[in-house]
């Protein structure tokens, strides 16, 4: 979905990191510093940041493509990629560790 508002607008940049799940609370703490909005108990396995601001969740993420960007088949397409990256992401840090 990103990939498509950045190729439709071209003026929209994004950025997506991975953490693993071990470290994603460690990730998230890091963040409660600089960015504003209710981070403490945020519970979901991703978040949102929209113009260094917090947004929620991937379901968040949804709402902006549809509301924002006219995208309908945001959710279906964003779950899938996600998943896809999520796999990716997770195999190169197990790798990365010396496992084949």
């Amino acid at each position: 979905i990103a990939n498509r508002i950045v190729k439709k607008y071209g003026t929209v940049s994004m950025e997506f990191e991975a953490v693993l799940e071990i470290d994603f609370q460690t990730y998230i703490e890091s963040l409660r510093k600089d960015i504003p909005g209710d981070l403490y108990g945020y519970a979901h396995s991703h978040i949102v940041l929209r113009d260094g601001k917090f947004i929620g969740s991937l379901m968040e993420f949804v709402d902006i493509t549809i509301g924002d960007y006219g995208i309908e088949d945001a959710e279906i397409a964003n779950t899938m990629q996600f998943q896809r990256e999520a796999k990716e992401k997770s195999m190169d840090a197990i790798k990365a560790t010396g496992h084949p």
